[in-house]
């Protein structure tokens, strides 16, 4: 057998991929994947949220509406991690990682 024919496995799904290097990455792009969800999670409620307020302030002159509206999104960010916290303890969050490869 020859060195790439070595490196080559089936999977599951019937795909190749290679054993010594996708292991170590699909690791590492997980780690990353979960760390830009949680930021991604909990930003982008607070943006809009705040953004949305700004316009809102700005629009009708009531500038203490971003306050609200931020401890809302803040709150809105707060509950989408903790949703995905559960999935990732059910581990419905790993199976479908798993079959979108």
């Amino acid at each position: 057998m020859d060195k790439m024919a070595k490196n080559v496995i089936m999977n599951k799904d019937c795909t190749l991929w290679r054993n010594d290097v996708s292991e170590k990455n699909r690791k590492v792009f997980q780690a990353l994947t979960l760390i830009l969800q949680f930021g991604l999670n909990m930003i982008v409620p607070i943006v809009m949220c705040t953004l949305f307020g700004t316009w809102i302030g700005r629009k009708y002159d009531m500038l203490w509406i971003v306050i609200p509206l931020f401890i809302m999104g803040a709150l809105a960010g707060f509950t989408n991690i903790l949703k995905w916290q559960k999935d990732l303890r059910t581990g419905r969050w790993q199976k479908n990682v798993t079959k979108d490869q």
